[in-house]
């Protein structure tokens, strides 16, 4: 999702992430996923575009997943990961 968001900003050179977001959020909506990915994607394609150290076009290498605080709920050694609107993952820690 964040090499898709990189491309869109190769193309249409937004100024700041918000604009990158509203170009880029009805194409990455076809994920699928939660809102709050589309805008981590978004604000990590738009740091790599920007980064003035690269010498040619950016992308991701390694896949990764980036949430906030509403993005989960830990209870115990239970981790609840959002999905979909409504959709989880739960996954058991080790402890």
């Amino acid at each position: 999702m964040c090499n898709n968001a990189i491309r869109i900003a190769l193309r249409e050179n937004p100024v700041n992430r918000f604009a990158l977001i509203k170009l880029a959020y009805s194409r990455l909506k076809e994920y699928g996923l939660h809102s709050q990915y589309i805008l981590s994607a978004c604000e990590v394609a738009f740091s790599n575009y920007r980064n003035p150290t690269r010498k040619r076009h950016p992308f991701i290498r390694r896949a990764f997943l980036k949430i906030n605080r509403q993005g989960y709920r830990l209870n115990y050694l239970l981790l609840r990961l959002t999905t979909k609107p409504r959709n989880y993952i739960y996954l058991t820690l080790n402890g």
